[in-house]
């Protein structure tokens, strides 16, 4: 199985996981997913960005705002943006903040689960327009 597959596959537990903690308004901290996916806190960047890809493609609340930081109550400091909008450091409780209200009101249930082939493909969309906007000299 690819690399990139396994990562995919991981996201699709991920996105199971934390639509349940969605529907019952929790957040969960790094550690705590870790745990639950038998993974270090470090080895999740690559799976929730997936997941934070498919969420901005559909235009979804970003679901992995419920994932924190034990200490700051945020998400870490790779998770920059909400609606695809880089969000200013000083703002940043303010704006998880809002953006995690949207994803516990969302009703997440009546979706489709992504396949880990939509997850991935989401990624890998996301990461070209990056390239392309880095390649403009826009980022």
């Amino acid at each position: 199985m690819p690399e990139a597959l396994g990562v995919a596959k991981r996201a699709r537990a991920i996105w199971l996981i934390l639509i349940g903690k969605a529907q019952d308004r929790q957040v969960l901290t790094y550690k705590a997913l870790g745990k639950m996916m038998s993974l270090g806190p470090r080895n999740l960047t690559w799976p929730l960005a997936r997941v934070t890809a498919y969420c901005n493609e559909k235009k979804y609340p970003n679901l992995t705002t419920i994932v924190v930081k034990q200490e700051a109550g945020l998400p870490g400091p790779g998770l920059v943006t909400v609606h695809n909008k880089t969000v200013e450091s000083e703002n940043r409780g303010e704006a998880f903040s809002r953006e995690r209200e949207r994803v516990f009101r969302r009703r997440w249930y009546e979706l489709d689960p992504p396949t880990p082939a939509e997850l991935e493909q989401a990624w890998k969309k996301e990461q070209a327009e990056k390239k392309r906007k880095k390649e403009r000299g826009a980022v």
